[in-house]
């Protein structure tokens, strides 16, 4: 959002909080508000990351109509596609298993040889991540993920049912 609206969150937060030592996650989930685009980001992270309950919870967060689930589950999908793609990147890269120091320090040289490789242009960190959840999933697990995903856009789309169960029903694939 805006700056402005930062501040405003910041100092609701702070007077929730009051002389409190720490502010805690609880604190800023209990005060804050949300917008519907960090929501959406947050539940694709947690779909991605295999968290079912926190991916069901957020659901009441979200206002899901036919036309807000669109671009969730293009994001959702989006974000599929990007580790599909980690794989391949990784073997160009000539990292056979990502490790938190994988991408640190990459030769010049591959750099170079490699301008358009996606995990060059993400923090080594970020990328690290990435290709981690991509491993863990691996090729298989990935394509039936964008299959029930494709499947959930095309009932979305036909508006066969209702769009709160749909969703439910991808978290739980």
């Amino acid at each position: 959002g805006s700056s402005a609206n930062l501040a405003n969150e910041v100092e609701k937060l702070v007077l929730y909080t009051g002389d409190a030592p720490r502010i805690t996650l609880a604190d800023c989930e209990a005060i804050t508000s949300r917008t519907p685009e960090a929501v959406g980001w947050e539940f694709t992270s947690a779909v991605t990351e295999g968290n079912l309950l926190r991916a069901l919870k957020l659901l009441d967060l979200l206002f899901i109509k036919d036309s807000d689930v669109i671009p969730l589950l293009a994001s959702l999908s989006n974000e599929y596609q990007r580790y599909s793609k980690l794989i391949p990147a990784m073997r160009e890269l000539g990292v056979t298993h990502a490790t938190p120091r994988s991408f640190d320090n990459l030769p010049a040289d591959v750099k170079k040889r490699f301008p358009d490789n996606p995990l060059l242009g993400y923090h080594p960190f970020r990328a690290y991540k990435m290709c981690e959840a991509a491993q863990k999933l691996g090729g298989y697990k990935i394509a039936e993920k964008l299959a029930a995903i494709r499947e959930a856009s095309c009932a979305a789309v036909s508006g066969g049912g209702n769009v709160r169960i749909l969703i439910e029903q991808l978290i739980l694939k």
